[in-house]
């Protein structure tokens, strides 16, 4: 969620800045819903590029490769089920904590090669925030003006009654 924030914030602020490097003035309505669907490409883009990333792959990788080794453990019990259910039970047990100890360890290592990458994102987020904070400032004055008037005949109107 917070990639998606970081991602939608940043082709936001590319989207502002690419209207204000044009020769036609753009409203600022405009330039947010061009900043918008700026930043929906550029997430498809990020979401494609974790997809086919090493990272990705490697993930995907050791998420098939413990399923595949659990359903082939499962079969294995079914098979020995009836015939020695007391050194299935001292298996079970012993296995699981092997699988524990393995999952602990690459969930270690891989949030090791990601703490950069969310180190850098965190970074992003708040440089878009910082840009975006006038931008969103000036829409909200925007916004005030132009629906103030209304606001104020239907206190009126609400007075009244």
């Amino acid at each position: 969620m917070k990639l998606f924030a970081l991602v939608l914030t940043l082709a936001v602020l590319a989207g502002s800045q690419a209207s204000l490097l044009s020769d036609e003035p753009t409203p600022r309505l405009e330039q947010v819903r061009e900043a918008f669907w700026e930043y929906m490409a550029k997430a498809e883009k990020i979401k494609e590029l974790i997809h086919k990333s090493e990272l990705g792959r490697e993930i995907n990788s050791r998420v098939s490769h413990s399923l595949l080794a659990a359903y082939s453990y499962g079969t294995e019990v079914q098979k020995q089920l009836p015939a020695v259910a007391q050194e299935l039970v001292a298996k079970l047990s012993k296995d699981t904590d092997l699988l524990v100890q393995k999952v602990s360890g690459d969930l270690r290592e891989l949030n090791q090669k990601v703490q950069p990458s969310i180190a850098e994102l965190q970074k992003s987020v708040e440089e878009l925030q910082a840009g975006l904070a006038p931008y969103a400032e000036g829409l909200l004055e925007q916004l005030h003006s132009q629906l103030g008037p209304y606001a104020q005949d239907l206190q009126g109107r609400l007075g009244s009654l």
